[in-house]
């Protein structure tokens, strides 16, 4: 595809907070608000939001895109159902229509909303367990005595064994 920036954004209580960008080191672009710039609105409205030339479009209100040179910016949102998630953005500092490449982009945040979704429920899962232990360190007691002597019947411990790695 060729672009000069990829920027991830997951939404956050109407904030899209950016959680990766590339190509290259580049300083993480600031959090965006739902409903403001080309991701903003590719957020609010559920649809991609393509431009060819953000210096003269209006959509384009915020500076980080041209302030590092980028003439085209194509967002399209991570929906799930009819949630979204987040934006992926990339940019071009050449002009060019993203719109060839619609079908391309819309896959790769169909993927994208995937790990997002599975990165939450991860953090939930997480989250419960630990109130879970709060709450019961008796049973947690018992259950890590229970897998231990299960593990040691086994003969899977130590679980990290890195013997292999060296």
């Amino acid at each position: 595809l060729d672009t000069d920036l990829v920027v991830v954004f997951v939404e956050q209580d109407g904030a899209l907070l950016p959680k990766g960008t590339g190509p290259g080191p580049q300083d993480a672009p600031p959090a965006h608000q739902v409903g403001e710039c080309l991701c903003g609105l590719a957020a609010q409205t559920g649809q991609p939001a393509i431009s060819t030339d953000i210096r003269k479009d209006a959509r384009c209100t915020w500076r980080d895109c041209l302030d590092v040179g980028i003439v085209s910016f194509a967002a399209f949102p991570l929906r799930l159902g009819d949630e979204t998630l987040g934006v992926l953005g990339v940019g071009s500092r050449t002009p060019r229509d993203f719109a060839h490449s619609a079908g391309l982009l819309t896959a790769a945040a169909d993927q994208l909303v995937l790990g997002v979704r599975n990165a939450r429920l991860y953090d939930e899962s997480l989250a419960h367990a630990h109130d879970l232990a709060q709450e019961m360190p008796d049973k947690l007691a018992e259950l890590q005595a229970v897998f231990l002597e299960e593990a040691r019947r086994y003969n899977v411990l130590p679980l990290d064994d890195r013997r292999v790695e060296r």
